[in-house]
């Protein structure tokens, strides 16, 4: 009977193999998407956070000028309109107002690129400078859009209707 213990094989049969292998796939296809949302998400965040540089510049413009309708691209101390800033494919400032194009895609809206409006806002007696973000992927439905800080389609922005220039 020793002998007949050491001879039988252990293992996994086929069946059992390809039912592993066909829920590991079931998982995948439903993970992925989610997956990519968030990576689309983080490119979003970044592209976001790297234009912290043109809000400082209107942040001053407007405290050496009490108005932001001379803040815009190349003037009071504005930088000029790039395309070298990671995550962002292109941005501009006209009144105050910073445009970008951020090169992060929302599947879900099916958006190649999100374009988003940072508009500010404050008072030349007070210190505080409030900033509103429009996006043209924003949806009401939480975790749909990629930057969750955005308050309204870019055609609620009262700003502009169309992307920046």
């Amino acid at each position: 009977k020793k002998e007949d213990n050491i001879m039988k094989q252990k293992g996994f049969t086929l069946i059992e193999l390809m039912a592993v292998v066909a829920i590991i796939g079931i998982l995948a296809t439903i993970s992925l998407p989610v997956f990519n949302h968030y990576i689309e998400k983080s490119k979003a965040a970044a592209g976001l956070a790297s234009l912290g540089t043109f809000k400082n510049d209107v942040a001053v413009c407007f405290m050496h000028e009490d108005t932001f309708s001379v803040c815009d691209d190349g003037r009071e101390g504005i930088h000029q309109g790039t395309s070298d800033i990671n995550w962002v494919e292109y941005v501009t400032v006209n009144e105050g107002v910073v445009g970008a194009v951020l090169t992060a895609s929302n599947h879900f809206e099916n958006i190649e690129h999100v374009t988003i409006l940072l508009t500010p806002s404050a008072d030349p007696a007070d210190a505080a400078m409030n900033w509103d973000i429009y996006c043209d992927d924003y949806d009401a439905v939480a975790g749909t859009h990629l930057i969750d800080t955005c308050i309204g389609p870019l055609e609620d922005s009262g700003i502009i209707d169309e992307e920046p220039r």
